[in-house]
């Protein structure tokens, strides 16, 4: 039991953390491409489709998509960061 309840809280602290920190890119080209440029229907949101655009965005999707529906909003997109080389 107690091993349970600690793994479990292991397990949180790590998506807490994971999902506080910009992601970075191990292979970044060297001009990120913008949100405009991803928003190919200029709704103000990015989809799965869209984001496919571009290998780096749609390899970092899942984990940008904060609230898990499916879509980036600028918010969500801020946190993306490539890795500088």
């Amino acid at each position: 039991m107690i091993r349970t309840t600690m793994l479990g809280v292991i397990a949180i602290s790590g998506i807490a953390t994971t999902a506080a920190q910009p992601v970075q890119l191990a292979q970044a080209s060297a001009t990120a491409p913008s949100f405009a440029a991803l928003d190919a229907n200029h709704d103000g949101k990015i989809t799965v489709h869209e984001a496919s655009a571009n290998d780096e965005m749609f390899v970092a999707f899942k984990t940008l998509d904060a609230n898990r529906d499916g879509e980036l909003t600028p918010a969500e997109f801020a946190a993306y960061a490539p890795a500088k080389k």
